[in-house]
C-alpha cells in the first residue's frame, strides 16, 4: 500500500517483468487496507507497505493489523524511502515483518519476496 498512483503502477509492471503471476490489489493509506484485509476473503499472500501515507501511515497500520491479525497473517515487507533506523527498528518489531526494502521496487526484491514466500509456506504448521 502507498499513496502514489506512479508507484501502485510501477509495482505491476516489476511483478509482470518478473514473471511472477500475481494480482494485486491497491490501497492508498492504512485505514483502506485494514477495510480491504477485514473484507477480503482469501486474504493476500504479501502485503507491501509504505510508511509515509495520509491518514494511516505504516507504523500505525502494523499496529492495528496486530490487534486484529488472527490466524493466517500475510506475509508483510516494508517497501519505503525511510533509511531510518528507528523506522526499520519499529517495523521489524512484528514477527509477520519479513522484510524491510527501500523503494524502488525492483526484480531482485521480487525475487526475495519469494523465496520469503516460499520459506514460510514450506513450513511446517504446529498444531
Amino acid at each position: 500500500m502507498d499513496d502514489d498512483d506512479s508507484f501502485h503502477f510501477l509495482c505491476k509492471m516489476v511483478f509482470k517483468r518478473s514473471g511472477e503471476p500475481c494480482q494485486l490489489i491497491e490501497a492508498f493509506d492504512g485505514i483502506q487496507a485494514l477495510e480491504i484485509l477485514q473484507a477480503g476473503d482469501p486474504l493476500p499472500d504479501l502485503i507491501l507497505l509504505d510508511i509515509n501515507m495520509p491518514r494511516m501511515n505504516g507504523h500505525q497500520f502494523l499496529e492495528q493489523y496486530a490487534k486484529l491479525a488472527s490466524g493466517d497473517i500475510p506475509i508483510v515487507a516494508m517497501l519505503t524511502s525511510s533509511e531510518q533506523q528507528r523506522d526499520r527498528q519499529n517495523a521489524m518489531r512484528y514477527s509477520f515483518v519479513r522484510d524491510y526494502l527501500l523503494k524502488p521496487l525492483c526484480k531482485e526484491h521480487v525475487l526475495k519476496l519469494k523465496n520469503i514466500y516460499h520459506e514460510i509456506a514450506n513450513q511446517p504448521s504446529v498444531n
